[in-house]
């Protein structure tokens, strides 16, 4: 992708924004992205989700979790973070996957893999529901492979009933069966 304007054109309009809209949750939360995604910021953005603006943002304490694994490498941290965003947002399934790659990276394999079940589950009724988006779908399909392939080395229980359920629903020819779930002909 291409940034229309600099990174210091977007931030200066976005500090002056803030200086009219103080209490403005989406304006902090684009500052913090900015320092995060685009500056790669580590401090200067894991300063700016914690402010006490966004103290019951679930995705800025999503955010503080990927900053702590990317810049710190600070998985117990990064795990506090998730939990927290998981405390005010339980049905969402980016939390769930970022608290799944925790559990792995600290080899609680078996929570790993219910984390996983969760996202199977919230994402089965936006199926079901057809408001199943591209970006979930991706998620739903690396889900499914991640179980599979936990389930081939045999150490872990796994609950075949719920994966099989959404791999015969996924499993046909996934253009057709995404273009069916959003209600495409």
């Amino acid at each position: 992708y291409e940034i229309l304007y600099s990174i210091g054109t977007i931030l200066n309009r976005c500090e002056n924004l803030l200086h009219k809209y103080e209490h403005n949750e989406e304006l902090r939360l684009l500052r913090a992205d900015i320092y995060n995604e685009l500056e790669e910021f580590g401090s200067k953005a894991i300063n700016e989700y914690i402010s006490k603006y966004l103290l019951y943002i679930p995705y800025a304490h999503y955010k503080i979790s990927k900053c702590y694994e990317k810049y710190i490498n600070n998985i117990d941290s990064a795990e506090i973070s998730i939990l927290n965003a998981l405390k005010l947002n339980k049905y969402n399934y980016k939390i769930w996957y970022q608290y799944a790659k925790c559990l792995f990276y600290k080899n609680n394999v078996q929570d790993g893999i219910e984390a996983l079940y969760n996202i199977l589950k919230i994402l089965k009724e936006k199926w079901t529901d057809r408001i199943l988006s591209p970006v979930e779908y991706k998620y739903l399909q690396n889900v499914i492979s991640e179980l599979e392939s936990i389930k081939d080395e045999n150490q872990y229980y796994i609950n075949d009933k719920l994966l099989k359920e959404i791999k015969q629903l996924t499993n046909k020819n996934l253009m057709i069966n995404f273009k069916d779930c959003i209600g495409i002909n």
